[in-house]
């Protein structure tokens, strides 16, 4: 699983700007996990060759809900959308 939530994502949560990269850390390593190497023609370990808008929206939806131990209020408002339009999307993607 991921790891709770550290001092940068609560700032961040504050509303400190600065702190903003660290809390989107673990959706961008998500996301980056999914996209093959330049220059590799392969996509990577574990079945990252799903590169869809889809396929990525749903693992940062994922890894950000996991960073805020599944607190959707606090995702919903890291992601920039409504808590009602996060809901919409856990279903859509079966989360």
């Amino acid at each position: 699983g991921m790891p709770a939530p550290g001092p940068a994502a609560f700032a961040a949560m504050a509303g400190d700007p600065a702190a903003m990269p660290q809390v989107h850390g673990a959706a961008a390593t998500a996301v980056a996990s999914m996209v093959p190497a330049a220059g590799s023609s392969s996509p990577p370990a574990g079945g990252g060759g799903d590169l869809t808008l889809d396929a990525i929206e749903r693992a940062a939806i994922a890894a950000t809900l996991a960073q805020f131990n599944g607190n959707i209020s606090h995702a919903a408002k890291t992601l920039g959308i409504s808590r009602a339009a996060l809901y919409r999307k856990l279903g859509k993607h079966g989360i």
